[in-house]
């Protein structure tokens, strides 16, 4: 049932918080990990307008040694004299003036930055968000909301009970996934009990999809959530889910907006440039980062293979969805984009860029739209931890650019020399104005838009290798 004690004083969505009603922790680090202190906290905390040392000081997250893990809030320091908790101490004032207990959290909404980790599991950080977001309401947080730089199970969005899923209408498809858990719904429902408001994720691999699973758990939840209302309770039961679609983003690096960064061929309205993604369900993301780029010509196709028309082992690279492609006009010396919301193997994309530059593979032929040779091909993927066979597919030499974003940190110390031609976007400032823009009970992506983030300068971007300036450095080897 919920905390009826703690009585919540405002809701997300009525107004801008001030910074001091903000409270930004990450799940790992401060003085109990100090080696595995992510800065993506720190980063958001400091757009949010409070200290970008608070992540690390203001939660604990202790282990202890039989392995259990618990998370301790720190404000209770105010009554130790320690004046970077000073702001907390009304919250140990009764409206008596006797000692109160238990509310330290009282009037802020908690920002939980969720980010993975090479040295913790995806579930260990997955009950620790859950643990950390119980810990906030217990302690009399109004709000939580949980910035899910990678959402858990995010790809697991379907169940054997799905029916009408589009891509369970068939018996094999059906056979992949029996017996297997519906992950997503289950890492939702954990959630919303835990006492998480709003889930804020960037470009999620099927938003629409994560979106119904938060209904039907808010539907689940709603005698609960009754409850809560009629007590004005800060555990609501109730989820709401925001995924930011990174597409501004990636138009404003096709079009040239990052300092140092890859180029991209946007003359004549966008004639000699594709934006191409691997499969279907990629395929609103594709025309909404065209729409984007405001260009009136940019071409687009979705990848698909298909079996030969005879029926044989043979198939066939063909364009889905295609605008602006023809056979006549094939893709010689374009640009080409491929875009993904993930990238975890890089197997399909391999062959699929070998066959974009005419090589000959056994089992696989050509769409007659991909007639001539494409003058480059990128590789823009807004997560992967560049683990199994990645590097080695995403260094393939057809491949000139490869842009990633901070969404998982996992693999930024496993690139080697594809650093060479790998550029990272750094996405914590969206995530924050993201927050804000909740807050006042706006949409995200209605203020995200390339105009916002040009003006306010929250494209941050780390070159390549290669892009950087040589000026002044020995060419001596």
């Amino acid at each position: 049932m919920p905390y009826v004690s703690h009585k919540a004083s405002y809701n997300l969505g009525e107004r801008q918080l001030e910074p001091g009603e903000r409270v930004v922790v990450g799940t790992r680090g401060g003085a109990f990990d100090p080696k595995n202190d992510p800065s993506e906290p720190r980063r958001v905390a400091k757009h949010l307008g409070v200290s970008p040392e608070q992540p690390s000081i203001i939660i604990q997250h202790q282990v202890w040694q039989n392995g259990e893990y618990m998370p301790r809030w720190n404000m209770k320091q105010i009554l130790e004299g320690d004046g970077r908790f000073k702001r907390y101490a009304d919250n140990y004032q009764g409206p008596d003036g006797s000692r109160s207990w238990g509310q330290s959290l009282r009037g802020r909404t908690v920002y939980l930055v969720h980010t993975l980790s090479n040295n913790l599991s995806n579930n260990d950080l997955a009950s620790r968000v859950q643990k950390i977001a119980s810990n906030a309401k217990y302690h009399g947080a109004e709000s939580v909301v949980l910035l899910a730089f990678t959402l858990d199970n995010e790809a697991q969005e379907r169940g054997i009970h799905d029916k009408e899923h589009p891509r369970l209408q068939t018996d094999k498809a059906r056979y992949s996934i029996e017996g297997e858990p519906h992950a997503l719904y289950d890492s939702l429902k954990q959630l919303a009990v835990a006492g998480v408001d709003a889930i804020v994720t960037p470009s999620c691999h099927d938003p629409r999809a994560a979106a119904t699973l938060c209904d039907i758990v808010n539907e689940e939840l709603a005698p609960m959530n009754q409850v809560s209302r009629e007590n004005r309770s800060t555990m609501r039961y109730k989820l709401s889910f925001y995924n930011v679609s990174l597409a501004p983003v990636v138009a404003m690096l096709l079009l040239g907006n990052a300092p140092g960064g890859p180029q991209f061929n946007t003359s004549d309205n966008g004639k000699n440039l594709i934006i191409m993604g691997p499969d279907a369900g990629i395929l609103p993301y594709v025309r909404e980062i065209a729409r984007s780029t405001g260009l009136s010509d940019v071409n687009q196709a979705i990848m698909s293979k298909m079996k030969s028309a005879d029926g044989g082992a043979i198939e066939l690279l063909r364009l889905e969805e295609a605008e602006g492609l023809t056979t006549e006009r094939g893709i010689e010396g374009m640009d080409i984009v491929i875009v993904d919301d993930m990238i975890r193997s890089g197997k399909t994309m391999s062959s699929n860029i070998d066959v974009l530059y005419g090589i000959t593979l056994e089992g696989l032929s050509r769409d007659p739209r991909i007639r001539g040779t494409p003058n480059k091909v990128s590789v823009i993927t807004t997560r992967t931890n560049f683990g199994g066979e990645s590097v080695g597919v995403l260094s393939n030499p057809r491949i000139e650019d490869v842009i990633v974003t901070n969404a998982d940190p996992r693999g930024f110390k496993r690139m080697g020399r594809l650093s060479d031609k790998t550029s990272i976007v750094y996405i914590n400032f969206l995530m924050a104005e993201a927050a804000k823009a909740i807050e006042r009970g706006e949409d995200p992506n209605a203020v995200l838009t390339a105009g916002f983030i040009k003006d306010n300068r929250l494209l941050k971007v780390e070159a390549a290798h290669d892009h950087r300036s040589n000026a002044g450095s020995s060419q001596i080897i």
